[in-house]
């Protein structure tokens, strides 16, 4: 998200819509400060919350196709809903948010509007992080529907800024509830990875924009080409102490250009434009740095599968390793994506 990975968030990234203003309370949550380990003992029970939490959703998150096309696991939609219940969402959206996924909302909203649509569909919204930008960015003549899996997603997005000009419905990426050619843009952050048949998520974007409408998604890169990365540091640290080839305990791999144009190709998209993008990602400290890479993240799940006496350690191993990186103060890494465009045929 929006989402984590954590928005099908995660399709919701892991994934997609939202609706009115948000409280008083939150009013700070366009750009909250990262969540400083050392502050209170408040904060350190509510990262212990925030992991938990992510930890049962992510033992049921997607495996979606990787470049050879390998075995996929799925998970119900009716388990992703009951996974995103509860607080999750408020949790995703106020730490997970601001260091995976905000730094390019931005991106995002800049190449809507320099498409001049004027009916926006956003999939796999999570809690609106897009959808906010979008309505910041976006003319006021231009239309926005956001949509999700999850409703606890959606719940948390609609009380974001500016989302009284927005329409929010939960649906599936994969059986969208919209009349064909209903939109002339299509846009999706982080969301594709999850979604456990890629090709029939085309079919239904294709099948919803209008002729010569575009279709905007991004997805990660490959975390080997991110060495900078909090998440892909942690994530080696922890897949020494497991085992494991650390590529295997992050969100599912769809980064390879050859198959993204070819599932595109195969759903009859054209015109297909792949840019690689990078974006920093700061935490407040090494500390912060390792609590949200290692109990926040799909990372947790890994190590209570093998054991969960190791959570601590793991996470202080951590720490060691991005105070090593990054020194005594604030962790500044950087994130790498892709920005796919495509166009339906006029």
């Amino acid at each position: 998200m929006a989402a984590f990975a954590v928005r099908r968030k995660l399709h919701s990234t892991w994934f997609s819509r939202r609706g009115p203003k948000r409280r008083a309370d939150h009013a700070d949550d366009d750009h909250p400060a990262p969540l400083s380990w050392s502050a209170e003992l408040g904060q350190r029970r509510l990262c212990g919350r925030l992991a938990s939490s992510i930890s049962r959703f992510s033992s049921e998150r997607y495996r979606s196709s990787s470049p050879d096309r390998g075995t996929e696991e799925t998970a119900t939609s009716t388990d992703k809903v009951a996974a995103f219940g509860g607080t999750l969402a408020e949790y995703y959206d106020r730490y997970l948010v601001p260091l995976n996924f905000a730094p390019y909302a931005e991106v995002m909203a800049a190449r809507a509007k320099a498409l001049l649509p004027h009916r926006v569909l956003e999939t796999a919204a999570g809690t609106g992080v897009v959808t906010e930008a979008l309505a910041r960015t976006l003319p006021p003549d231009v239309t926005i529907a956001a949509t999700d899996l999850n409703q606890a997603m959606i719940d948390r997005g609609k009380v974001r800024p500016g989302m009284d000009r927005v329409s929010w419905q939960q649906a599936d990426a994969m059986n969208l509830p919209f009349p064909d050619g209903a939109f002339d843009l299509v846009i999706c952050q982080f969301g594709v990875m999850f979604f456990p048949d890629k090709r029939a998520s085309f079919h239904e974007a294709f099948r919803v924009l209008t002729p010569g409408g575009t279709y905007v998604f991004v997805v990660w890169d490959d975390y080997a080409a991110m060495p900078a990365s909090p998440l892909w540091i942690a994530a080696r640290r922890v897949g020494d102490m497991l085992g494991r080839d650390p590529g295997t305990l992050l969100n599912p791999g769809y980064f390879d250009e050859p198959t993204i144009r070819a599932d595109l190709a195969e759903t009859r998209f054209r015109d297909v434009r792949v840019e690689r993008i990078a974006r920093l990602s700061r935490a407040v400290s090494a500390r912060d740095a390792a609590v949200i890479t290692v109990q926040g993240s799909l990372l947790r799940t890994a190590i209570e599968a093998a054991d969960p006496s190791l959570l601590a350690e793991a996470t202080d191993a951590v720490e060691q390793v991005m105070r090593t990186r990054f020194g005594d103060g604030p962790v500044e890494g950087e994130t790498k994506a892709l920005i796919v465009i495509a166009t339906r045929p006029e």
